[in-house]
């Protein structure tokens, strides 16, 4: 009888505890260019890694390991793509590319329409996100940029981005999603 007590109860509060779970959403910026490093930016600059790029994407895929990723998103630029292949190929996992991910809104004018049509863009990756993943109880890594990560999080935290640090090359952040569809921040820029 207490058998089937503690069995009601162990599977009552797992059902619960899957039921609404949220989302665990881990954000990483691309590793260092050289165009990072040296402040000059061009189509080889941009897609070519610094030294400490280089490191960054080691020590990144030895810290990945340690996650169980449901899904994997990234922006379809060369540089995200290097950033997250090693690991990838060394976890036998694949990733899922979004158009919506890619670079954008560095415009300083933000009634330019680029930084307009970019925002355009990158909420429609949060809303994917929400409706995807959304309360799912899935963990998920999205591979991507500066700016563009920086629209995405403000968008998913319900906040401006200029409420937001600067997202670092290969660094680590956390947002959690409650019960209730609310993300908050876990932790930022953390280096793996």
């Amino acid at each position: 009888m207490i058998h089937r007590i503690v069995a009601l109860l162990l599977s009552l509060l797992c059902a619960s505890a899957y039921a609404g779970e949220g989302l665990d959403l881990y954000f990483v910026r691309h590793a260092q260019t050289q165009a990072n490093a040296q402040g000059v930016h061009t189509t080889q600059t941009s897609s070519t890694f610094s030294e400490a790029g280089l490191a960054q994407v080691e020590a990144l895929t030895a810290a990945l390991k340690g996650y169980r990723f449901d899904a994997i998103l990234v922006s379809p630029t060369e540089r995200t793509q290097q950033t997250i292949r090693p690991y990838l190929e060394q976890s036998g996992k694949s990733a899922e590319t979004w158009q919506e991910l890619t670079e954008c809104c560095w415009q300083r004018d933000r009634d330019d329409p680029k930084y307009v049509a970019g925002t355009e863009q990158v909420w429609r990756a949060a809303d994917m996100i929400r409706q995807r993943y959304g309360n799912s109880g899935k963990t998920i890594l999205v591979v991507a940029h500066y700016h563009s990560g920086q629209v995405l999080l403000a968008k998913l935290l319900g906040v401006s981005r200029d409420d937001l640090p600067g997202l670092e090359n290969a660094r680590i952040t956390h947002l959690k999603q409650d019960a209730g569809g609310k993300f908050s921040i876990v932790t930022i820029n953390v280096e793996p």
